[in-house]
């Protein structure tokens, strides 16, 4: 998981050790500007690709702590922490 600046720059310079460093702690990276990359990066080592979106749709039992990682997920896979940190109402309780 990256964001913008970082995640280009992530792309740009360290595409490699980045997916295998994600791949290694089971970490999906969901950022849109990663997917091409990602591709390229399997097909050159002969792995299949599976989009970060087409997992299970099924719902998972309710719990905090599964809560708080989809939030953390949402956040960090999708460039969100920017409008968080924009967002007045979200400002009152960080």
């Amino acid at each position: 998981m990256a964001t913008g600046p970082l995640c280009k720059h992530l792309v740009d310079a360290h595409c490699d050790a980045w997916i295998l460093g994600c791949d290694e702690l089971h970490i999906k990276i969901s950022a849109k500007e990663a997917q091409t990359a990602i591709v390229e990066y399997r097909k050159r080592k002969g792995q299949t690709y599976t989009s970060p979106n087409s997992g299970s749709t099924e719902r998972k039992l309710y719990s905090k702590e599964a809560f708080v990682n989809a939030i953390v997920e949402f956040i960090a896979g999708d460039d969100q922490v920017s409008n968080l940190v924009q967002d007045l109402s979200v400002r009152v309780i960080c």
